[in-house]
């Protein structure tokens, strides 16, 4: 039975402590920048889609495919847009 706080100390020592908490932050960080989900946001269609605007239309930038998909009711961020064609230009 340890009485007061400074007893307390000698049954963990600071190295070992300071292990702990390494440890503890760590672990804390690992699970906070694991990525929420593993699924694709954008579906099937839609990448096929992008794709095959892209390579039929070979001027077209992303600012271009992105309008042409919100007149068809489909929201995307430029930056996906911009990744995806990259595949179907090198595949041509």
């Amino acid at each position: 039975m340890v009485r007061t706080w400074k007893q307390a100390l000698f049954i963990v020592q600071p190295d070992t402590l300071l292990r702990w908490h390494r440890l503890g932050f760590r672990l804390f960080w690992r699970q906070k920048s694991k990525p929420k989900s593993t699924q694709a946001k954008v579906s099937a269609e839609t990448m096929a889609l992008i794709k095959d605007m892209a390579k039929n239309n070979r001027l077209w930038g992303a600012e271009r495919i992105r309008g042409e998909l919100l007149k068809l009711g489909i929201r995307v961020c430029k930056r996906t847009i911009q990744n995806y064609p990259r595949d179907a230009q090198r595949a041509c």
